[in-house]
């Protein structure tokens, strides 16, 4: 009788301890989406009752929709924010931090043009875009992507139909209102420019 009592705490114990993480990762997440509704909704963007914490709205005119992932345990957690920019785009470009870019596998590998040395390019007419990252106009907008968020990873994905743009790992203190509304214009002038770009010239 003593061992099974023994054994019936000891699982009550860690039937106890289970909920209790269960609980503390529902008010995490719970604080977390408060948090970036905040930011969101006051940048002019609607969330979504279902899928929870993604946003729609519209930059320079173009549909915008936004989403932050949760991944993680009771340790350690990740946010990762998506952002997606639909819109008639006339290049296939990706960029991002080594191991951090989402490309097509048709798409070839271009030596990063000057003031991208800590970047990965990769395009489907490299001739042309690296031409294009050269430009002043193309580069500024471009790098303010990847350093607004110190210690983040950036990948950006161009396809002639949306400009996808990942940020990984960064610290959730980082996102605030001003921070992501200028981010979020960069990458509307962006957009611009890419709008603007004709494959092969």
């Amino acid at each position: 009788m003593k061992i099974n009592g023994v054994i019936s705490w000891i699982l009550l114990l860690l039937a106890t301890i289970d909920i209790l993480a269960w609980l503390w990762i529902l008010l995490r997440e719970r604080k977390i989406s408060k948090y970036v509704r905040r930011v969101f909704t006051g940048l002019g963007f609607r969330a979504t009752i279902w899928p929870r914490r993604t946003f729609i709205g519209q930059l320079d005119g173009k549909p915008c929709k936004i989403k932050l992932s949760l991944q993680g345990n009771l340790t350690t957690h990740t946010q990762v924010l998506k952002i997606w920019l639909h819109g008639a785009f006339s290049t296939r470009l990706a960029i991002g931090h080594p191991g951090w870019v989402g490309f097509h596998p048709d798409l070839m590998v271009v030596l990063p043009p000057p003031g991208y040395s800590d970047l990965t390019i990769y395009a489907a007419d490299h001739i042309t875009a690296g031409e294009l990252l050269q430009q002043d106009e193309v580069r500024q907008p471009i790098l303010q992507l990847f350093h607004t968020f110190p210690h983040a990873q950036v990948a950006l994905n161009i396809s002639p139909s949306v400009i996808r743009l990942w940020l990984y790992n960064f610290d959730l203190e980082t996102l605030t209102q001003a921070a992501t509304g200028h981010w979020l214009e960069v990458l509307g002038e962006t957009g611009k420019l890419f709008e603007r770009v004709i494959p092969g010239t």
